[in-house]
């Protein structure tokens, strides 16, 4: 009994230096990081959680679901509350960007964000300010709240990635938004899926997929 009870307080420690060694701060906000080998870091996937508030448990599916490829820095920041909005949280994630970029000599179009929810509306807002930044942008369960500019030869791609039965954003909502941008000139990927607002495979492979394009020896936006 004492035996066993050792193994699960061990296993429980383990997991736990697991999150918290991930864990940094960036003056008084939270973000997790996980990095390959220094040698081979050549990108930054962004993933914003959604209204939970809490990164972790999609810091850990992203690990888990093999998306990562050796050569990406994964970064899950932590909202200022629950639900992300430009007024509090863009300077935060501006900032990180930088010193992300400085730190590991990333180049400006090699950076992809996404996020789940609150976190796919995030991405929209701050993703399509602040363009000259990304390669590309992959929204889940999320609509867009503004009108973008017309898209430029620098524009990110956009994957939206939605489920049919969604009752937070009906599909409708985010058909709309692809109209939209469709309009403005993005090059577009929507994906539909059965999973109401959960996040699945179909998403990973989309974030595979995003992030060999950006492996590639010349990649195009």
């Amino acid at each position: 009994m004492v035996h066993r009870r050792l193994f699960y307080i061990i296993i429980l420690l383990s997991l736990s230096t697991l999150i918290f060694g991930n864990e940094k701060t960036l003056g008084k906000r939270k973000y997790l990081l996980d990095t390959p080998k220094k040698e081979n870091i050549k990108n930054i996937l962004i993933w914003c959680h959604p209204a939970s508030g809490d990164p972790k448990p999609e810091f850990n599916w992203i690990k888990q679901s093999k998306i990562l490829d050796g050569q990406t820095i994964l970064v899950c920041p932590q909202a200022s509350a629950r639900q992300w909005t430009m007024k509090r949280d863009e300077k935060f994630i501006l900032a990180l960007i930088k010193e992300l970029m400085k730190r590991y000599k990333i180049e400006k179009s090699n950076i992809l964000m996404g996020g789940h929810s609150s976190g796919a509306l995030f991405t929209y807002d701050f993703g399509l300010k602040h363009q000259k930044y990304f390669h590309h942008l992959i929204t889940a369960c999320g609509v867009m709240r503004k009108k973008p500019k017309k898209a430029t030869k620098d524009s990110p791609k956009i994957t939206i990635y939605h489920s049919i039965d969604d009752l937070v954003f009906p599909i409708k909502l985010a058909r709309d938004s692809a109209k939209i941008l469709l309009k403005f000139k993005y090059k577009l990927t929507f994906i539909e899926d059965r999973l109401k607002h959960s996040i699945g495979p179909k998403l990973a492979t989309a974030l595979k997929k995003g992030l060999k394009e950006m492996n590639e020896p010349v990649h195009k936006k």
